[in-house]
């Protein structure tokens, strides 16, 4: 009975084996470019839009992205950066901006949680 389960083992490794040597990622297009994405949006206007030079893009490797700063009706100013990454052999791989922005010298002092945001495109 002890030699079935590692036989199941060998057989499970040498599977994974097989699905890490030849799996290829899925290219998913974006439906929408993110430029699309509104400049007035209920009581917040774009005040700045920053496009990425070569060499950042180089790093980043996105299908798409979006890095604009709003201002609210209260003078307010919040920055939006959204990078889609579709998967392909050009693209970036993904990860959690709790390791991009510290990497970046960016300190965070908050970190909430939003539950729903309404976004009519």
């Amino acid at each position: 009975m002890k030699r079935m389960r590692f036989y199941f083992v060998y057989i499970a490794l040498a599977f994974t084996a097989l699905f890490v040597a030849f799996h290829e990622d899925v290219y998913e297009p974006v439906v929408k470019p993110l430029s699309d994405i509104p400049q007035h949006l209920t009581g917040w206007s774009m005040i700045d839009e920053t496009r990425f030079s070569a060499a950042i893009l180089e790093q980043l490797r996105p299908t798409d992205y979006l890095y604009r700063v709003y201002s609210g009706e209260d003078q307010r100013a919040v920055s939006l950066y959204l990078g889609y990454h579709g998967g392909g052999p050009k693209s970036g791989s993904i990860h959690s901006p709790k390791h991009c922005l510290p990497g970046s010298g960016w300190h965070i002092i908050s970190e909430n949680r939003i539950e729903r945001v309404m976004l009519a495109l």
